[in-house]
């Protein structure tokens, strides 16, 4: 997991597109930016005209990049689904994701980032508080937390305690983390949190660098949040070869979550 964060971090940056200084102080993202899933490329380039990034690979997947750190902002992303909607502040970009073999569900898949930066004394709490902040939210909008079906039926601060020994498995997204909790979370083993509202899946996981906590050396935390349509993060779970008649391997697939 760690890996494929670095790679994630290589990739931004690597599809950044090649802005002189001039016409980078002359581009600036607009503050909240609003995503939807579902929309399709077309009126999402549109919306974001001279701003976003597309990367089309020749495998059929197209990634659309709003690069907000390049130009040195940070933004609130307003997350458009209905009642469920909601507000990612101090976001310093957004990936989302289309594939050419399904084009009539549009961007089927938006990853939002928000950055930290160590060793600031508060730095460590001030993420504490933000990813309270998000799962309260989650909450509060009628989103609800998704368990693997083979997982104990615990939860709070029992599912916790067992969790954090199975870095596998999602934490309860319905109870906020102590500092005490906190400190007892095995960063390196990427821990995440999983919820569901109205056919779209939600994933947030937050990163540190191995120098977060060195007082002498810079250190860094990415929080990534995907939000992923229903039809296709289930296709996603199915192998490859079957994906084309998914459907008929999704009900042996679908006993693993409850």
């Amino acid at each position: 997991m760690k890996a494929m964060t670095l790679l994630l971090l290589l990739f931004l940056t690597a599809c950044r597109p090649a802005h002189t200084e001039e016409n980078k102080v002359q581009k600036k993202f607009p503050d909240p930016i609003t995503i939807r899933i579902g929309e399709s490329s077309t009126d999402f380039g549109k919306r974001f005209p001279n701003l976003v990034n597309i990367n089309q690979q020749p495998a059929g997947i197209n990634f659309y990049d709003l690069d907000v750190d390049y130009l040195g902002q940070q933004v609130t992303v307003h997350v458009e689904h209905g009642k469920h909607s909601l507000d990612i502040p101090f976001s310093i970009g957004t990936t989302g994701l289309e594939d050419g073999r399904y084009l009539s569900e549009g961007i089927s898949k938006i990853t939002v980032f928000a950055g930290f930066s160590a060793p600031e004394k508060d730095t460590d709490e001030h993420a504490r508080q933000y990813i309270n902040s998000l799962l309260q939210q989650f909450r509060a909008k009628g989103w609800q937390p998704l368990f693997y079906y083979d997982a104990p039926r615990l939860r709070g601060q029992e599912q916790f305690d067992y969790v954090v020994t199975k870095p596998l498995l999602p934490l309860d997204g319905e109870m906020d983390l102590s500092p005490h909790n906190w400190q007892r979370i095995d960063w390196i083993a990427s821990p995440y949190w999983m919820f569901y509202a109205d056919n779209v899946f939600a994933k947030i996981e937050f990163d540190r660098s191995p120098t977060w906590e060195d007082p002498k050396q810079p250190g860094t935390g990415l929080l990534t949040i995907d939000f992923q349509s229903m039809e296709s993060y289930l296709r996603s779970e199915i192998e490859e070869k079957d994906r084309a008649n998914w459907r008929a391997f999704w009900p042996a697939k679908a006993k693993w979550y409850r």
